[in-house]
């Protein structure tokens, strides 16, 4: 156990970092980068959003309805349900 904690201890000394690599790893994972960063997608997009109102809008509406059950021809009175014979679909 005395020479596992020793090997830890020193090769964990080894893995060190360049000072240009630490300020590149906090700006990219910088929490206030990211703020500013959306904060400008979120102006770009209300800029278009803004210029594209101007145009107006297109609506296209369409509706097709399609019946594949059996349907009844003739009107059902009640002599016709009466006479016991088939109804016409």
């Amino acid at each position: 156990m005395k020479y596992l904690l020793t090997f830890l201890f020193f090769t964990s000394t080894l893995f060190s970092s360049t000072i240009e690599e630490l300020i590149l790893y906090a700006t990219k994972n910088s929490i206030v980068m990211k703020q500013a960063q959306a904060g400008t997608k979120l102006a770009t997009l209300k800029f278009k959003e803004s210029k594209a109102s101007r145009y107006g809008e297109l609506n296209l509406l369409g509706d097709a309805t399609h019946y594949n059950i059996e349907r009844t021809l003739a009107p059902l009175t009640p002599s016709a349900m009466a006479s016991g014979a088939p109804i016409t679909t």
